[in-house]
């Protein structure tokens, strides 16, 4: 089982959901959704969520998104980045996790 990560703000990934599917707000100005590996998600935190106090991890089974999920770099580096082109079915979506920052500032990753 291969696992890819995103991270999505709580209240978009409640309003977001229909038919049993999710696409993100930024969905309509990417084409894609944006995911990443377990090695990527403290640099993906750093660079795009510095100041989001609040976030939900999605553990996604890659396995089970029907769409074309492509490996990657959008913005000209070498790093390779999972993107899910099209809708991601719930039922891919393994587990959830709340996150929120500690007393440092910094989010605290769950055990992966």
């Amino acid at each position: 089982m291969e696992y890819i990560y995103h991270f999505a703000l709580p209240a978009r990934f409640q309003t977001q959901k229909v038919n049993g599917e999710y696409i993100p707000e930024q969905f309509s100005e990417d084409g894609f959704i944006h995911c990443s590996y377990r090695n990527q998600l403290m640099g993906v935190l750093k660079r795009h969520f510095p100041n989001t106090e609040e976030l939900l991890l999605l553990v996604i089974d890659r396995n089970q998104v029907a769409c074309d999920v492509n490996d990657e770099n959008t913005h000209g580096g070498t790093e390779l980045f999972p993107h899910i082109y099209g809708a991601l079915p719930l039922a891919a979506v393994l587990r959830t996790y709340p996150l929120t920052r500690n007393a440092q500032g910094i989010f605290d990753l769950p055990e992966l």
